[in-house]
């Protein structure tokens, strides 16, 4: 890991993006071969199709969450938000909802989306995440009957150093309260036997 903190999230942003791409992508190179041997039919093209659009959703999904959100980009609708979020989780075992109003400003969206990204990690077999924002409070809540020890992480809401050899898929648990800081929020963590809820 990089001296640097702010460099060593930025490699491990990219960590996790190379990760979250690179099943889909695999699958499309598989298809791609099958076809190229000769004798391909409604399968492989089955096959190429569907994982290149799960490439596709993914990617949108990581660019809300991972990229710039510069003051002048164009808000979001809840339909929107919840589309993103319905490619993303697409196949699994985690159902997503959103409710909010016609007008979501994008760095709240990037916030939502990561607060997102830290419930799926307490997630071990699946479970439900629902997104809700109303008068521009927040509130991202899953549901599970079982949950992954995160004890390590969640301290990172309330301002604690980021400890050595995070992993990639707990990026998001760095950046969500520097996100936050930036965007005049404070990250209000709650969490009990069936859910856990993060406002902002």
């Amino acid at each position: 890991m990089a001296a640097d903190p702010a460099l060593a999230l930025c490699d491990l942003v990219a960590a996790r993006l190379c990760h979250d791409l690179a099943n889909p992508l695999a699958a499309v190179a598989t298809g791609v071969e099958l076809i190229s041997l000769g004798g391909a039919g409604a399968e492989e093209a089955r096959l190429v199709a569907e994982s290149a659009a799960a490439a596709a959703e993914k990617l949108a999904f990581l660019r809300l969450a991972f990229g710039p959100a510069p003051g002048d980009a164009a808000p979001m609708t809840d339909a929107e938000l919840a589309a993103v979020l319905a490619g993303r989780y697409a196949g699994t075992r985690i159902v997503t909802s959103v409710a909010g109003g016609p007008v979501l400003p994008r760095g709240q969206v990037r916030l939502a989306l990561l607060s997102v990204l830290c419930c799926e990690a307490a997630l071990p077999r699946g479970g439900s995440i629902a997104v809700a924002e109303g008068a521009g409070a927040w509130c991202v809540r899953a549901e599970a009957e079982r949950w992954r020890d995160l004890e390590g992480l969640w301290p990172l809401f309330g301002g604690c150093e980021v400890p050595p050899g995070l992993r990639p898929a707990e990026v998001p648990f760095a950046l969500a309260p520097r996100l936050a800081g930036a965007l005049g929020r404070r990250l209000v963590l709650r969490r009990g036997p069936e859910a856990i809820e993060i406002a902002f």
